[in-house]
């Protein structure tokens, strides 16, 4: 109650609202505000490699939120950091930035399995979709309710975090 109380004064006073919420509760008041909900779910997901920026310290820094994102799928002992940056990198470099290519890159290392989950296994469409996020409107919910309590929810949190982070600090211009 108090969240929403908030969110409504905070609207009136002409300060941009992101709100990720994981059972649903905020989207009725997005709505009758007059803002955008966006539904995650395996039909609705989102791209992880897009990035509003061209600016090599941008991507470098979205290459570590990637790198900490792909380590929910990847199992310690087929995690190598070094390997994933160095494939991320000449990913960026080559213009491609899609899991297919990513895939591809690693080649028959063990994290390319790991990784397949996303893009061809049973968590395809969530974080391999070709949405890409845009923070435009004045109240914005991002529902992870059709996610459920598994293992998509968690890293679909820290990478909306982390991409909304990136994106409200490179736009000064709204509250």
């Amino acid at each position: 109650v108090t969240s929403k109380i908030l969110m409504n004064r905070l609207y009136m006073r002409g300060v941009q609202i992101i709100v990720i919420d994981p059972e649903g509760e905020y989207v009725d008041l997005a709505k009758s505000l007059g803002g955008e909900v966006i539904q995650f779910s395996r039909e609705n997901g989102i791209n992880p490699f897009y990035i509003n920026s061209s600016r090599e310290n941008d991507i470098l820094d979205h290459i570590s939120t990637l790198k900490t994102f792909f380590k929910f799928f990847i199992p310690p002992n087929h995690y190598n950091g070094s390997v994933l940056d160095e494939k991320l990198i000449e990913l960026y470099d080559n213009g491609t930035p899609h899991f297919d290519n990513l895939l591809t890159l690693l080649g028959k290392d063990p994290m390319r399995k790991d990784l397949s989950v996303l893009s061809t296994g049973s968590l395809r469409g969530v974080f391999n979709s070709t949405r890409k996020l845009e923070l435009d409107s004045d109240i914005i919910v991002l529902d992870l309710h059709d996610l459920k309590k598994d293992e998509k929810r968690d890293p679909a949190m820290y990478l909306l975090t982390s991409l909304i982070w990136n994106l409200v600090n490179k736009n000064n211009h709204r509250k």
